[in-house]
């Protein structure tokens, strides 16, 4: 026999549910013939009501959940700005482009030697590549990028003033990042 308020289940002579107290409802019957009355207790019942969560509640938790994958979206994607490694990958895109081999090049000594308040870097970077005679050379070289689109993935840079390629290692690295620097509105806002 079950509880009709609870569901739990009940020894058959008992009263009162001992899980939640409710009275047990009997109904009288009379057998055939007989003038006897029996009690027997109402075993038809309905089970519990399921735990019903209001709409006000879901509309909640949707929008939680919501709010949580844009804000990860929105930590993950850098807030559009440009990462060092964006500036060094653009930075060896451009010297690459200058190689007589630009298939054995191979980078080291990748930095950020400045950048302005406007998203101005200037890389420096060490390659080492064949010549057009066979031989391996290696330069530092040192790239004024103007500008990064993290959007687009695209990169700006004067070809004639923004690169300078040294034989002599980094001895001349201070003079080179002036001359970059004086060749650009160094931390003055772009025209555009």
């Amino acid at each position: 026999m079950f509880c009709r308020k609870c569901g739990k289940e009940m020894k058959p002579n008992e009263k009162f549910c001992p899980s939640c107290g409710a009275k047990v409802e009997t109904e009288e019957t009379v057998q055939a013939g007989s003038s006897v009355t029996d009690a027997a207790p109402n075993i038809v019942g309905t089970l519990p009501e399921k735990k019903k969560y209001p709409v006000k509640t879901v509309v909640i938790a949707i929008v939680v959940v919501v709010f949580a994958v844009i804000l990860v979206s929105v930590l993950s994607s850098g807030n559009g700005k440009a990462k060092d490694e964006d500036y060094i990958s653009a930075a060896e895109t451009i010297i690459s482009k200058q190689l007589k081999a630009p298939s054995t090049a191979i980078y080291s000594d990748e930095n950020i030697e400045a950048q302005d308040d406007y998203g101005r870097t200037i890389v420096s970077l060490t390659v080492e590549s064949q010549n057009s005679f066979g031989g391996y050379v290696t330069n530092t070289c040192y790239v004024l990028i103007e500008s990064y689109d993290t959007e687009e993935d695209t990169f700006t840079y004067n070809a004639a003033t923004g690169v300078y390629i040294s034989d002599f290692g980094d001895s001349f690295s201070d003079t080179y990042i002036s001359r970059l620097k004086e060749s650009t509105d160094w931390n003055k806002p772009s025209d555009e």
